[in-house]
């Protein structure tokens, strides 16, 4: 596999897993902040395996963390090397680069907005 679809893979499985915290920790807390709670009963018993994912919230965070911090070391490590000499090539490179930065803040942004409600919204609610 080459080393950009490695990194855009790597970028992806992020995204997915910081995504499952807030569908799993954050949209349930919103959903009771606002008052939609009949929403929040539907939505759990539509897909029971929610219940499952929240009541072990701390091992989806310890989970989803690790691979926001691999994503940042291969995305560290790409700005270090340099792209391709060939023009077309060159620019998908760099192309890819910047999804991928997006990518990883867009993750990290979900996740930290997923932490704020999964375990310190609690205090200010």
């Amino acid at each position: 596999m080459k080393k950009e679809n490695r990194s855009l893979f790597a970028q992806i499985i992020v995204l997915f897993t910081s995504t499952s915290t807030l569908v799993c920790c954050a949209l349930p807390a919103l959903l009771v902040a606002i008052g939609a709670t009949g929403v929040l009963i539907s939505l759990f018993s539509n897909i029971p395996f929610l219940i499952t994912i929240s009541e072990n919230k701390e091992i989806v965070f310890t989970i989803a963390g690790c691979f926001l911090f691999v994503s940042y070391l291969l995305n560290r490590n790409d700005e270090v090397e340099s792209c391709e000499i060939d023009e077309n090539l060159s620019l998908s490179c760099n192309n890819l680069k910047k999804t991928n930065k997006k990518i990883l803040l867009v993750s990290l942004i979900i996740y930290i907005i997923s932490l704020f409600f999964a375990f310190f919204a609690q205090y200010f609610i």
